[in-house]
């Protein structure tokens, strides 16, 4: 999860941190790979999440963790057409074999030969919706995460009747596979994981190492300096949404410049936008016929630079059934005010929604829950306010 700015650690906190990657370095060099001694690892308060960090400067392309395959933890093996007992859609599922593998390593403690990378993996990941009672995953309002989570807890919860374990665990273990496992939940990279986010990263992982094929590397792709936290792009440049983040890293980033809102569309919301910019009254809401032509989507995109392009045709479409009279630069200025219109609705509707009660503050809430749950909603209100300011300018 992304840090935050400034660190706070205790010194046994310290001692402790530095005693797990100590213990990982070791590891990973018996098994012929490399840990430069120059990251340390660090814990925050009261984040609780952990950061790898530079203790000296390092160059441009200086490799900072190389490992060979053996030190790469990979799935179970995909069971056999023969064997395979199951027909639900999840069964098999690449994340969820990688899981199970994980939770049996931890299991076996101390005679686990993956130990020093288990206890490197934080103890729960409350930040991630999946962990979170339904009650309180309701709470996130819109549908991308609310479904994605709710979906994947149901997996979850047949697939460890399936195979008899714990469902904690196998949540742990999905989470930690989910937040921190390469090429689509195939592997997971001890010591490079432990990196947090950076849209702006000081280094890369790549597939290319030192220490022969099939095995990953850490490299830094700038210069850094003792102190500066070693990240890396989770989204291989692609960039995430809050929602993205959310649901499979369990934090989000304040003015994420990937973020969105998605708002469904309806005749019934347009009409009321009309109406709200004052393009039609409520007789003339009333009378209207053949809005649902303007409807061109099933939904429509917010920025936080303003909306997309689908809402703005929307919305032009609306004004144009609505006042036909107009054209020019008066039917875009109705359209803009239409578009303002619906993102009020959409902010006066998340402002609207609890996001706490007696429904949602059931014993098995924690407080690092709600915390992610109030951190996504105020960046989802942020970025409808930054949008409405957009609309306001005409950008």
């Amino acid at each position: 999860a992304e840090p935050p700015a400034v660190a706070e650690q205790t010194l046994e906190e310290g001692r402790e941190d530095a005693c797990l990657l100590d213990e990982a370095r070791a590891w990973i060099q018996r098994e012929g790979g490399v840990v430069s001694d120059k990251l340390e690892l660090r814990n925050f308060r009261p984040h609780g999440g952990r950061g790898i960090f530079l203790r000296a400067p390092v160059a441009v392309g200086e490799v900072l963790v190389s490992l060979p395959p053996s030190a790469i933890l990979q799935p179970e093996p995909a069971p056999s057409s023969s064997s395979a007992s199951s027909s639900r859609p999840a069964a098999g599922r690449l994340d969820f074999r990688l899981a199970r593998r994980l939770l049996h390593e931890k299991s076996l403690a101390d005679e686990s030969a993956w130990k020093a990378y288990v206890n490197l993996i934080p103890a729960d990941f409350h930040g991630m919706p999946v962990t979170w009672p339904r009650t309180l995953r309701d709470r996130l309002v819109f549908d991308l995460p609310r479904g994605a989570a709710g979906l994947c807890a149901e997996s979850l919860a047949a697939e460890a009747r399936e195979h008899d374990l714990s469902l904690l665990g196998l949540t742990w273990a999905y989470c930690a596979v989910a937040s921190r496992a390469f090429e689509r939940a195939s592997r997971l990279l001890p010591v490079i994981d432990s990196c947090n986010h950076g849209f702006e990263p000081m280094a890369k992982v790549s597939g290319t190492t030192t220490v022969g094929s099939g095995g990953a590397q850490l490299e830094a792709t700038r210069p850094g300096t003792a102190g500066e936290e070693v990240t890396f792009d989770y989204s291989g440049g692609r960039g995430l949404s809050n929602d993205e983040l959310l649901v499979n890293y369990g934090f989000v980033l304040d003015e994420n410049p990937f973020d969105f809102v998605d708002v469904p569309s309806s005749p019934a919301r347009l009409g009321a936008a009309l109406m709200l910019a004052g393009i039609i009254s409520e007789e003339g809401a009333a009378e209207m016929e053949g809005l649902e032509q303007a409807v061109a989507t099933p939904q429509w995109r917010i920025w936080r630079t303003g909306a997309g392009s689908e809402l703005r045709a929307d919305a032009r479409s609306a004004v144009a059934l609505a006042s036909p009279g107009l054209a020019g630069d008066a039917a875009e200025e109705g359209a803009n005010l239409v578009v303002q219109a619906l993102v009020q609705l959409a902010l006066a509707g998340l402002e609207a929604a609890p996001l706490l009660d007696s429904a949602a503050l059931s014993p098995d809430v924690h407080e690092d829950m709600v915390a992610a749950l109030r951190g996504y909603r105020d960046a989802k209100a942020e970025l409808l306010w930054s949008a409405l300011r957009s609309c306001d300018s005409g950008s």
